[in-house]
């Protein structure tokens, strides 16, 4: 759900609709990051409907998304910060975190080729497109930022802020590839008999 569509009203009624669980588009915790994203959300407002779920007692998770250009040390750790702020008013708060990905076709890829952040015919390579994933595929290299400092930035979000993601991800390392799948679907078909 888009955040600056939402008042006390709107989360009282999804109170009361027996919602479980919502899912809010954050994108970033810096201002400027978000501002360079062309987005108009403002983090007072992100903090007072964090607020309002907390009154409700609704679960929420919020997406967010790093790596983006401009993401300088300093507004990475701005938005972390604001991370552990949300987490103060609402505890139960869980987040997914995102790599930034310049996909053929928007501004982003546009704006990243003009700036030499990304090769030309990047995604001219069927290995390239492939592998696209927010989660762990790496393309943009800005002079805020290469590709170690984005995994390094992604595993200090992902241990601060997703724990459970965190240590799935370091198991996942350490298992064969082709045991995956098998464990996947055992979770899925566990987790819908509880």
């Amino acid at each position: 759900i888009r955040i600056d569509t939402l008042n006390e009203e709107m989360v009282k009624k999804i109170y009361q609709s027996n919602c479980s669980y919502i899912n809010l588009a954050l994108e970033n915790g810096d201002g400027e990051v978000l501002r360079s994203m062309k987005k108009k959300l403002d983090l007072s407002k992100v903090t007072d409907v964090v607020r309002l779920f907390a009154k409700y007692k609704i679960p929420v998770k919020c997406f967010a998304i790093y790596g983006y250009p401009g993401e300088t040390s300093e507004r990475f750790e701005n938005a972390c910060a604001f991370y552990k702020y949300l987490k103060s008013i609402l505890p139960s708060l869980e987040f997914s975190f995102f790599i930034a990905q310049p996909y053929p076709g928007t501004k982003l890829y546009t704006k990243c080729l003009k700036e030499g952040y990304i090769e030309e015919g990047l995604f001219c390579k069927l290995e390239t497109i492939s592998r696209i994933s927010t989660s762990d595929t790496y393309y943009i290299t800005t002079p805020d930022f290469d590709q170690a400092e984005i995994k390094r930035r992604g595993t200090i979000l992902k241990k601060t802020f997703s724990q459970n993601i965190y240590i799935r991800e370091k198991i996942k390392h350490l298992l064969p590839q082709r045991v995956i799948p098998t464990l996947r679907n055992a979770y899925h078909i566990m987790k819908h008999q509880v």
